[in-house]
């Protein structure tokens, strides 16, 4: 197949970029959440650790289900991959804000 012929694949797209800002917000809401929360004190413990792991399951939930349930999404790795690099990056920002 000529090169011309092959389809374009760009790992940055603007929808990478939504998704991963997206759940660096959901992240840091999460964790801000848990902490301010006074009820279980369990949830202090790793906290960190919980967010990553739910953002994570989260992100790759919707693209499971995007793929199971409509017609017209579909899963795609690049999203999981954009929404875990998120829910990461707003773990980064709550650690690193808390530590100054």
């Amino acid at each position: 197949m000529p090169g011309r012929d092959l389809p374009s694949v760009t790992l940055w797209q603007a929808d990478k970029i939504v998704h991963f800002f997206v759940y660096v917000v959901l992240a840091v809401l999460l964790y801000i959440g848990w902490k301010k929360q006074k009820e279980f004190a369990c949830l202090h413990r790793q906290m960190g650790y919980k967010v990553l792991v739910l953002t994570f399951g989260y992100g790759f939930a919707v693209e499971i289900l995007q793929e199971l349930l409509t017609a017209d999404r579909h899963f795609d790795w690049y999203d999981a991959l954009a929404n875990a690099l998120g829910g990461v990056g707003g773990v980064l920002v709550v650690w690193i804000v808390e530590r100054r």
